[in-house]
């Protein structure tokens, strides 16, 4: 069979939302299936180089897509332009000698099947198709006609993933109508072996993320620590990621007078060696579906503190396996980030606990084959 993956994030390719389906296409060529990958064109080399590692792309198709925007504001009316002219005749995510039998549609967040562009091409397949849902927000909203568009997009598919419950009922809110054909899956989470808490007198606290002042709420962190509570405390914040932002998080960390307890360390691969010297994760996003970064750390026994949005309170209990920051605010930033300092007697066995959570969660919610296993047997 020859199994077509979309991804219609036009992001980061490093993101958690690109890893679930690059990890499908991985189990596909291992099952015998012919692989065709649609992409945007600036992350196609990148994307090569991920998949070489885990699969023979020599074997795989690419098909690459414009994505009609800019940079500059020109060209972003040039880009739209070309859209509304030479785009609109784009009907398919592939070319038409190497249409699949069936296809995996990969959203990095629920506004990307509000795009009329993304509607039109799922709307015309003529495959079994699946959605998977990574992230969402309250604040978006759409239109009627796209309401019915993404109604008939979902009615359409064979099913519909979504990396949390949180996420679910978000779009089901958004789009006024239950989805019916939906699961949760899981993303593709190893299960770490738990690592001893460093031994050294520095607390370190890690966030890892990509630098995106609007998504992830690195901003929040940085104004947190700036209050008198920290002032006084032997800890260092070490963050870890790549990103737009870069230039205005190094700004901000100047301006709140925190260069000596804030480090930018850039991307790291090797998140052994973070884990050996960090002694939490910290999360202060202001959307998200479910982080694999919270993840991977509670597998690792550590401590998380995050903010409650998307599908954290589904995986992290307050003061029994985390801490959790009501709002995406400053305040309850520092308040959550106050709670863990001040019950740091108890880190040992707050992160034994997360690694149980975790880890039991995943022997509950479908693992990424499922959606392989459902496409292939009504496909």
């Amino acid at each position: 069979m020859k199994i077509g993956f979309v991804t219609l994030n036009i992001g980061t390719t490093k993101g958690g939302s690109e890893k679930l389906w690059r990890k499908l296409v991985g189990q596909a060529k291992e099952d015998g299936h012919d692989v065709i990958v649609s992409i945007f064109h600036h992350q196609l080399e990148e994307t090569k180089l991920i998949l070489s590692h885990t699969s023979d792309i020599q074997e795989v198709d690419f098909c690459s897509r414009k994505t009609y925007t800019g940079k500059t504001l020109l060209g972003k009316v040039l880009n739209k332009l070309e859209e509304l002219t030479l785009g609109r005749f784009e009907t398919s995510f592939f070319k038409r000698d190497i249409e699949p039998d069936v296809c995996v549609i990969s959203c990095g967040g629920m506004a990307e099947l509000g795009l009329r562009r993304n509607q039109k091409k799922i709307l015309n397949l003529k495959v079994p198709y699946s959605i998977i849902i990574q992230n969402n927000v309250d604040e978006w909203s759409f239109n009627i006609n796209s309401k019915i568009a993404i109604n008939q997009i979902f009615d359409g598919s064979v099913k519909n993933y979504f990396v949390s419950q949180k996420t679910l009922e978000q779009a089901e809110h958004q789009i006024s109508s239950k989805i019916k054909n939906s699961s949760l899956i899981a993303n593709p989470v190893k299960a770490y072996p738990e690592i001893p808490l460093p031994s050294s007198k520095k607390v370190q606290l890690a966030f890892i993320g990509t630098l995106d002042l609007e998504v992830k709420g690195v901003g929040l962190l940085i104004e947190a620590l700036s209050k008198p509570f920290w002032k006084d405390k032997d800890i260092m914040v070490n963050i870890y990621g790549e990103g737009k932002d870069r230039d205005n998080i190094s700004n901000m960390i100047r301006e709140f007078g925190v260069e000596d307890i804030i480090i930018l360390r850039g991307w790291v691969d090797d998140m052994e060696e973070v884990w050996s010297k960090n002694h939490a994760l910290v999360s202060t996003s202001f959307n998200e579906g479910l982080p694999m970064v919270i993840q991977e750390a509670m597998m690792r026994g550590r401590v998380v503190i995050a903010t409650d949005v998307g599908g954290a309170t589904e995986i992290v209990t307050d003061k029994k396996s985390g801490f959790i920051a009501n709002k995406p605010t400053v305040d309850d930033v520092e308040l959550a980030l106050e709670r863990w300092w001040n019950d740091r007697d108890n880190w040992g066995e707050i992160g034994k606990q997360a690694a149980i959570d975790i880890r039991a969660f995943h022997k509950h919610i479908p693992q990424p084959k499922t959606v392989l296993n459902d496409l292939i047997q009504n496909g």
